[in-house]
Order: structure tokens, then sequence, then C-alpha cells
């Protein structure tokens, strides 16, 4: 481990870092690569490579391919070489099912990364059980210790999300006249279930609640809805920058753009909602996302986000660069990472002993571990969430203090 974290450190040199040695393993000499474990370290991605939610997918994508090259270059993971398989699901649980099977049962990897929605999550997760594979998905509701006891999420929880946005409303902008919208898949509605959860406790309900479909083209009637209820604050579970943007669209058609409103990964989905919205679609739209990709000022940027941000850059056409979600690419990018880890600490795939050593010791050695772009990580015995409500942070993703990196609103 010390050998490959070296290695992998000296390569992080060209994301622009300073950087240190840090053991994944907490120091301990990891046990010995089972003499069977030969080749390459096979890590399965069954993505969204094409349908409704490809550009995603390129996204999700790009990240693992940079974690992946980063870790060769500085000599695999424990000696192993990683090898990518991806498979394409289209973001169809069906297919999602379908791809994991052959994953498991042809290819045979050692670790999965992804699906990318919720609901393709859910749906493999008994046979990556069985299989005693352990993954890291793009789930953002519905993963637990119990029903996921092998699975992590490296989304932020929709239920976490919620909860933030509930209580900087009232906290920060003394709202007491709540309106709540989602889309109608399981992390819209996980993350209305929070809304309700969280208002309660500030013994609030919403004035208004409107649920709306994927894909939607014209949230007018949604935003109607709302309106009647004389809000004075919005609240939005949406699923990509397209459904935000037509939220931001209707908002103005309606007269609505002066009443404050907090969204759902609205950094991630910010091109594609400009590109909808226009350059002004947040004016008056702030959101959560992670807490790496927030900052005061420039000088409080986190060095691994930004020199993760300019070597993507380096490799993507015009274009691409200018659509790229870096907060979520690096996602999953510290997924691999994170596997990768797992697997030198404990000196195998087994799923269940890396389970184990990310639920007790994987928040505090992702900590120091250099070559993360993240920071927050909260995974633990009680849950299977990589991140939870303490590592968001509040944005403008209309205001950057760096390149992709968002002006918080929630300083002193």
């Amino acid at each position: 481990m010390r050998k490959t974290i070296r290695k992998a450190t000296m390569a992080v040199a060209v994301f622009g870092l300073v950087v240190s040695l840090a053991a994944c393993s907490g120091g301990s000499t990891p046990t010995a690569t089972p003499a069977a474990a030969k080749g390459p370290l096979k890590i399965g991605v069954p993505l969204g490579i094409t349908g409704p939610a490809a550009l995603v997918g390129t996204w999700a994508r790009a990240g693992v391919e940079a974690a992946a090259n980063e870790l060769n270059r500085a000599g695999g993971i424990g000696g192993r070489k990683v090898e990518l398989v991806f498979l394409d699901t289209e973001t169809d649980p069906t297919k999602a099912v379908s791809a994991t099977t052959r994953l498991i049962n042809q290819d045979r990897v050692d670790f999965v990364v992804g699906p990318m929605t919720s609901d393709e999550t859910l749906a493999t997760l008994p046979m990556l059980r069985t299989a005693n594979i352990a993954s890291i998905n793009g789930s953002s509701s519905g993963i637990t210790p119990k029903n996921a006891p092998l699975s992590f999420a490296m989304l932020l929880n929709a239920s976490d999300q919620a909860a933030k946005m509930v209580d900087f409303a009232v906290k920060k902008y003394h709202a007491k006249r709540i309106a709540t919208a989602n889309y109608s898949a399981t992390q819209g509605k996980t993350a209305h279930e929070s809304f309700l959860k969280t208002l309660d406790t500030f013994r609030l309900k919403p004035v208004a609640e409107a649920e709306y479909d994927i894909p939607v083209t014209d949230m007018t009637p949604q935003l109607l809805s709302l309106k009647q209820g004389n809000p004075d604050f919005l609240l939005l579970v949406g699923q990509t920058g397209s459904d935000t943007g037509q939220f931001e669209l209707a908002r103005r058609g309606l007269n609505m753009e002066n009443i404050p409103a907090i969204g759902n990964y609205a950094t991630t989905f910010a091109a594609q909602t400009m590109g909808v919205a226009g350059p002004n679609a947040y004016a008056n739209l702030n959101s959560v996302t992670w807490s790496a990709f927030g900052a005061c000022t420039a000088k409080n940027v986190r060095p691994q986000a930004s020199g993760f941000i300019d070597h993507l850059k380096s490799t993507l056409s015009t274009k691409a660069a200018a659509t790229m979600s870096y907060d979520y690419a690096a996602v999953w990018h510290d997924a691999v990472i994170l596997l990768g880890a797992a697997y030198e600490a404990t000196g195998g795939s087994d799923g269940a002993a890396v389970a184990k050593w990310l639920e007790t010791k994987g928040a505090a050695e992702a900590d120091k571990n250099k070559l993360l772009v993240h920071t927050g990580w909260a995974m633990s015995k009680k849950n299977h969430f990589l991140f939870n409500v303490d590592s968001l942070a509040l944005v403008n993703p209309g205001k950057e203090v760096a390149p992709k990196i968002f002006q918080r609103i929630d300083c002193d």
C-alpha cells in the first residue's frame, strides 16, 4: 500500500497538488494478496452510456477513467493494474440488472462502481450481495446497512439534502410559507418525505406541493399550483439540469422569480440548466452541493478539487470541458480510489471484508488520503452513504470563486 500510494501521490502532481504520503491502511501492513488474485483488478462500471442520461454517463466515465489512469501510472492496486469494464444500462433498471449479471458471471469483476440512479441500484443490490461483491453506487436514496450491506452510495443522500434545504430556508431566510416541488421517481419522493419531516420539526407544513414526471418540457402547471399557496420560499428536488431549467422558466413566466429558492445538484447540472433557462438561471436559486466544490473565497478552495478540475480539463475537448460536471466526475473518481484503498488495506476484494473496512476505518482513512478530491467522509456501520448532512455546502451556482468552485452562501 505504501508503495502504491507513494507512486500515486507523485502522479497527483499533474493535478497541480502539493501532497504528502498518505497510507490508506492507516499505517498497518495489509494482509498479503491471495495467490489466486493475479492479472488485472477488474472494476465493473454499469453506466447510462446511451439513453436519457447519456451526458451524465460521460461525466461518470471521465471520473472513473481518471482514477484508473492515476492508479495505473503508480503501479495499480496491490500490484494489479486496474481494468474498467463498462456496460450500458441506458439508466433502465431492467437493463442495469442484465449488465450487473454479466459483470458478475462473465466478466468476473472484483468490484462494481455504479449504476447511476437509485432505481437501478436498488434493483441490482441483491445479486451483488449474493456474489459477495462490494460496490459504490450512484444512488441518492434507499441505501442502508440492512438492505445494502456490501454497497455504499457516493451521491448526496436525498433526505439529507432536503433536510439541509429546509433548515437553511427557515433559519437564514425566516421562511414561514414554504412550497415544495419534486420529480416522481425514488429520489424525488424520498426528498419530499424529508421535506415534510423537517418542516414538522419547525411546526410548519408546506403551503403547496407539486410532483412531476420525467421528462418534463413545461412546469407551468406545477408552478401555478405552488403560486396559489402564496409561498415565501420554494424548494426543488429535480432530476437533472433540464427540469431545473424548466422550473426557472416557469417561475419567470408566472412572475415568481423574486421568491427565493433552493434546489439540489444545481452545481452538477449548471450547464444544462443555463442551456434551458439562460445565463441568469441562478439569479435567485441557490443549491446544496459537495463541500469540496464550494468555498467562501478563492483562498478557501480545496487544492485537490481545483487540481482535479485543471487536470480533467486538460484531457477534454473545449466543448466537453464546458459541459463537464466536475463535482460529479470527482465522486466517481473517488469511488475507485476508495475501493482501491480498501483492497490494499484488507488484502483482497472480499466484499464483506471491504465493507467492514469502509464502515469502521473508511471515513478516517479517507480524510487522510490526499488522492481523494472530495472531503467530509461519513460512512459508518449506521450510514452507507459516503457523505451526510454535515458534508453539504450551500452555494450560489451562478457565482464562482474559482473555475467550477462555487460561492458559498452560508459563510460567516
